[in-house]
């Protein structure tokens, strides 16, 4: 397992980090068994789906992903007394905290059927899946990759995946002890090379050849700890809603997510936020230097959102602006190479950091007031046992940080805006659903006119 991967998952015993890939199907009756044989059917060609976890005593070194075949414990039904489609994201809610333990199985996937009034299909009863997943398998992207693989129109054109054997403990604390001799040597040398890089960036800010990094800014009650009781609001629009002639899906939801929480936060007695910010997850497509392939490529940048600019339209220009000027500056060879010290870190170093650090106390400074994180997922091909997709939908996880967040989906046609809230400081998720709602059309109308 790659450090980067490692962080995730040894982060996760402190605070749930999995990652929850909704989809809605059509309900075409089909029974539990047939459901069960097509998922048992397509994880067979799927390697993410045929691992789990391998840890290696004290920590001492990385651990490993070994084999493992598709069981009855990696499938669950959860029957609704009232199957409606805001009863089976409570449900979903409720089970955000319940991560999976990824040395049994790094995913599981949750059924809810015949649910209804799931936006897209009137009438008629749907089911929705919940592929939950350990953030140490797979980015947004990957995981996209893997719930196409799952339900895409034809089962995946792979051969079955090598065997990945249980490594003995032996062998395990033989390749830790010979690594860190090199290990040693390569903190060094990462550390010179930071603090060289460190020295260069600033001089390219001093010059104007790089964009400065964006201070710190003072937290709100929304980077408060979420408390127990979690909240899903998913707000459904057609992907001409949010798409404009040179504006992103992205930076129109940043812009209706900038004319929404303050409106919220005012209504709520909470002071105005000039300084108002998100961070924003981007995928990271530069090349990694560490020997050990990463599942997660992904980078949170931060973006202002401008809630004092009144004109929408000039709003959505500067946030596209700096969400650029974040993209260049986080892919930057000298910023980067301040961050390299990561790959040549002793696992056991790494582990002892994550486990020391707090996890439930409010920030003095933060980056961002809300996260978003935005994934299109693909053509609308994927299907369920013949029911086709209706949507897909996704909720990045809370912090004792962050106590709401974002999530932009597009399938097909189809995008939805997902809000994730800790009840103890959004107390009103209907209100705030109903707000980023009309924020979006508002935004819409702007954009496309």
């Amino acid at each position: 397992m790659s450090p980067r991967d490692a962080q995730l998952y040894w982060a996760s015993a402190r605070m749930p980090n999995d990652q929850y890939l909704l989809y809605a199907f059509e309900d075409l009756g089909a029974s539990w068994t047939s459901v069960r044989d097509f998922v048992a059917g397509r994880t067979w060609s799927i390697p993410d789906l045929r691992v789990r976890v391998e840890d290696v005593p004290a920590h001492l070194d990385y651990p490993y992903w070994v084999t493992r075949e598709f069981g009855d414990d990696q499938l669950v039904e959860h029957p609704l007394e009232d199957p409606t489609w805001q009863r089976c994201l409570d449900d979903v809610a409720r089970r955000l905290g319940d991560g999976v333990d990824a040395r049994v199985s790094p995913w599981r996937l949750h059924l809810y059927r015949a649910v209804r009034g799931v936006p897209g299909c009137a009438d008629a009863p749907a089911v929705v899946a919940v592929l939950q997943l350990s953030h140490a398998l797979a980015d947004g992207r990957r995981a996209a990759a893997i719930a196409r693989a799952l339900f895409g129109p034809e089962p995946a054109d792979q051969p079955p995946p090598e065997h990945l054997a249980v490594p003995t403990t032996p062998t395990t604390l033989t390749r830790a002890v010979l690594r860190l001799p090199g290990q040693g040597a390569g903190l060094v040398v990462r550390g010179v090379e930071a603090f060289r890089a460190h020295r260069d960036e600033r001089a390219l800010v001093e010059r104007g050849e790089l964009p400065a990094p964006l201070a710190s800014r003072p937290p709100t009650a929304l980077n408060s700890p979420p408390g127990p009781r979690h909240d899903l609001r998913v707000v459904v629009r057609p992907l001409s809603a949010l798409r404009a002639e040179g504006v992103t899906v992205t930076v129109a939801a940043l812009t209706a997510i900038s004319l929404a929480l303050p409106r919220y936060l005012a209504e709520h007695g909470s002071p105005h936020v000039p300084r108002l910010g998100a961070e924003v997850t981007v995928a990271d497509s530069v090349a990694q230097s560490s020997p050990v392939l990463s599942r997660n490529n992904f980078r949170n940048i931060s973006v202002d959102l401008f809630p004092d600019e009144p004109d929408l339209e000039v709003r959505a220009g500067q946030i596209a602006t700096v969400l650029a000027g974040r993209r260049v500056r986080s892919a930057h060879e000298l910023v980067r190479r301040q961050e390299r010290t990561l790959d040549v870190l002793p696992a056991a170093l790494l582990h002892a950091g994550i486990a020391g650090q707090a996890v439930d106390r409010a920030p003095e400074a933060v980056s961002g007031h809300t996260v978003l994180t935005s994934v299109d997922r693909g053509a609308a091909d994927l299907s369920l046992l013949g029911g086709r997709v209706l949507l897909t939908a996704g909720f990045p996880a809370l912090s004792s940080a962050m106590a709401l967040t974002h999530g932009v989906y597009g399938i097909g046609d189809t995008v939805t805006v997902s809000a994730h809230s800790g009840r103890a400081v959004l107390p009103d998720p209907d209100r705030y659903a109903a707000i980023l709602g009309e924020s979006i059309d508002a935004v819409g109308r702007v954009l496309r006119r």
